[in-house]
């Protein structure tokens, strides 16, 4: 466990205490990313309002220590900014309570308007400190390109206590900065959570795939989609979501927007979210309702006593109880409507945790083959976890492969791919470039070429999509992917007017 607090201002400038909790965003989602459990803000509030003692920046190091450990926090991060002469000074220290070791970081400085980026650098210091196992170099991320005034804009909404005040400051960072992904998903999340499912579902579908938030995004919005009985919609974001994280949240809310369009897919999907969770009821109360739609009594039984075995459902009760004794019958539209559950929360950092768990893991196993067998098993573990959409796991897994080999095809393949998935054109070309090289295996060009395919398709280039593609097919005649992704391609050819050309 982490906990992350706000920097302290030394600048003496009051006009900058607002940075001191940007350093704690930036700091959560690095350290997030890397599958550990950081403190939100409202548990960080939380701790210390149970402690009785204010958040304040003169508190001793002594009364922050006893704080966190009455909360079983294993690294606690402090630091404090100051600017002078035009150059913003930044500094951290990472206190390990299990070994009782300070460590103190490297300044991090620069100019005022490159906050983002010092904070990155910070953050993946922290990072490679907490974690010392890790060593791939910074990526590129929102911190780069983020202008100041959107950014102080976000983080004053972050922190502000009235609804309207968060509204305004969020709409202003999104205007400040139309790409700001994170001022996008705040702003979505304000419209769900204050029951605007349109204005939410706008918002939230717009969050690029590259923001940390981009699966909480995909998922809040096919819940609004739900709401607003768009379920053709919500089965597109919820089966898209389900390629990157198929956990059992996003598996159900898949099968009851199949189910409520009345497509059998449902069934497969309801009842891989019900073998996934036991105890889970909506997956089971959902295979009831279709059951239940279809006429099939014998089986929405069955599923309502599965659902009710380990909880208590008054209405899922009372449906059973209707059924067993005849006073209700199948197919029933209300009925089966009354059955039917969403899932509303989304453990993604448990499964980012899991994530993270396994990595470290398959280091101790991989760190006991020889270097030859190391690349191999990397490689092994990248594809089974790319297979079952863990995409940062993955990408872990195909770095550990280019320690061995700097230039391994597949590792670079698979890479390629995966960047392409999170629409990172430029990595996902650089990745696809060093894959294509004389005697890669299949696999590596096959992931290349579809990389390069999606590539090409985001950048309106339908030739050179439709060459990649072939280059997929002459390779595996039979990839789904790309079979798809032709279709797509037709598609868009017939809508073009006759006489004009696509667009190169």
């Amino acid at each position: 466990m982490v906990l992350v607090l706000p920097f302290n201002n030394a600048s003496g400038q009051a006009a900058l205490d607002w940075m001191g909790e940007s350093f704690v965003e930036s700091l959560d989602d690095t350290l997030q990313s890397a599958g550990l459990m950081v403190l939100s803000r409202s548990e960080r509030a939380s701790a210390f309002d149970q402690a009785g003692i204010p958040l304040l920046p003169t508190l001793s190091r002594g009364t922050l220590i006893r704080i966190a450990e009455n909360i079983d926090v294993r690294w606690l991060i402090t630091g404090s900014y100051s600017y002078t002469n035009n150059v913003l000074h930044a500094h951290a220290e990472v206190l390990d309570l299990q070994s009782e070791h300070l460590t103190p970081l490297l300044e991090q400085t620069g100019a005022l308007a490159d906050l983002g980026k010092i904070q990155d650098r910070m953050a993946w210091s922290v990072r490679a400190q907490v974690d010392p196992a890790y060593s791939s170099a910074p990526p590129v991320s929102e911190g780069e390109n983020l202008l100041l005034p959107a950014y102080e804009s976000y983080i004053r909404g972050v922190v502000a206590t009235d609804p309207d005040v968060q509204l305004k400051f969020f709409r202003q960072a999104v205007r400040l900065q139309p790409s700001y992904g994170r001022a996008i998903y705040r702003l979505g999340e304000w419209y769900y959570e204050n029951h605007n499912k349109a204005e939410a579902l706008a918002w939230l579908t717009h969050v690029p795939a590259s923001d940390s938030h981009f699966a909480e995004a995909q998922f809040a919005a096919g819940l609004a989609a739900l709401s607003l009985g768009k379920n053709e919609e919500a089965a597109r974001l919820f089966s898209a979501l389900s390629m990157r994280l198929p956990l059992t949240e996003v598996l159900n809310n898949l099968g009851l927007a199949e189910l409520r369009q009345g497509n059998a897919r449902a069934v497969i999907e309801l009842d891989r979210a019900a073998h996934q969770s036991d105890a889970d009821i909506p997956p089971k109360a959902n295979l009831a309702a279709w059951y239940c739609n279809h006429g099939e009594v014998a089986s929405a039984v069955t599923w309502l006593r599965a659902a009710l075995a380990h909880n208590e459902d008054a209405t899922l009760a009372a449906a059973l109880h209707g059924l067993v004794n005849k006073t209700a019958s199948c197919p029933n539209p209300a009925l089966a409507a009354q059955m039917e559950r969403a899932e509303r929360t989304f453990p993604a950092d448990q499964f980012r945790q899991f994530e993270a768990t396994l990595v470290a893991f398959n280091a101790v196993r991989a760190s006991r083959l020889t270097p030859e067998r190391q690349e191999r098993f990397h490689l092994q573990q990248a594809e089974s976890f790319l297979k079952r959409g863990a995409l940062d796991a993955a990408v872990a897994e195909f770095h550990a492969a280019l320690k061995s080999d700097a230039a391994d095809s597949e590792a670079h393949g698979g890479l390629a791919y995966i960047y392409a998935q999170r629409q990172d054109w430029s990595k996902a070309r650089l990745h696809a470039s060093a894959a294509l090289q004389a005697g890669a295996p299949a696999v590596a060009r096959i992931h290349a070429h579809l990389a390069l395919a999606h590539a090409d398709l985001a950048m309106q280039q339908p030739d050179a999509a439709a060459k990649e593609l072939g280059e997929v097919l002459a390779l595996d005649p039979s990839n789904l992917e790309a079979e798809q992704l032709q279709a797509r391609l037709k598609q868009s050819a017939a809508t073009v007017a006759p006489g004009q050309k696509a667009k190169q």
